[in-house]
């Protein structure tokens, strides 16, 4: 699995990359059989420390894949939430892919079979 990752209104942070990765890995594991998916990962604080008000943060994950592509946009007042978020919800959208890939097999196979 191939992941960009793009920093918008917030500072490259070693600790957020340590987190990021993590999320990552433990998504390949458990989503192994779409290894071929590009994800493209999107931080942002939409309202940065020189604005006034809270800050509020905002992560998009775009899913690429051979079956078909998913956008994901989570917002939170909590940097961590939104990423976790949405990292949940791109699993989510994973498993449903990986079943479509699944089934797609499972037609080819049994075409297959029927034509022999």
């Amino acid at each position: 699995m191939e992941a960009f990752v793009n920093y918008g209104n917030l500072n490259y942070s070693s600790f957020i990359d340590r987190v990021v990765k993590k999320k990552l890995s433990r998504l390949e594991k458990k989503q192994g059989s779409l290894n071929q998916a590009e994800l493209d990962i999107y931080l942002k604080n939409e309202n940065p420390p020189q604005s006034a008000g809270e800050p509020k943060y905002k992560v998009v994950i775009e899913l690429n894949t051979p079956v078909g592509q998913q956008v994901v946009e989570k917002k939170s007042r909590k940097f961590h939430r939104a990423l976790s978020e949405a990292f949940r919800a791109v699993e989510k959208s994973m498993v449903k892919m990986k079943g479509k890939v699944l089934s797609s097999r499972n037609k080819k196979v049994k075409n297959a079979t029927l034509e022999q």
